[in-house]
């Protein structure tokens, strides 16, 4: 269950961040529009009322540990890298 809310916020934070993007670059209603509409679902996602909240709670989700398929921990973020 954490896994797949895992994915679903990520997917949703991606959808976000094209959003504002696209909006940034050239704004039109329909941008303005759809980078609402993806910060409603943040929101509603996160139980937040405001776009900043919902983004930090959602890194925050996904900066705990999550348990994998074997029980043992890993990040839900980037991963470390190693080597010199």
């Amino acid at each position: 269950m954490l896994l797949s809310m895992a994915i679903d916020l990520r997917q949703a934070l991606t959808r976000y961040a094209e959003a504002v993007l696209e909006d940034e670059r050239r704004s039109t209603p329909e941008t303005a529009r759809a980078r609402e509409e993806r910060a409603g679902t943040l929101c509603e996602m996160t139980g937040t009322s405001d776009v900043v909240a919902a983004i930090h709670a959602a890194t925050t989700f996904l900066g705990r540990r999550v348990a994998g398929p074997h029980g043992r921990g890993r990040r839900g973020g980037a991963r470390a890298r190693t080597g010199p």
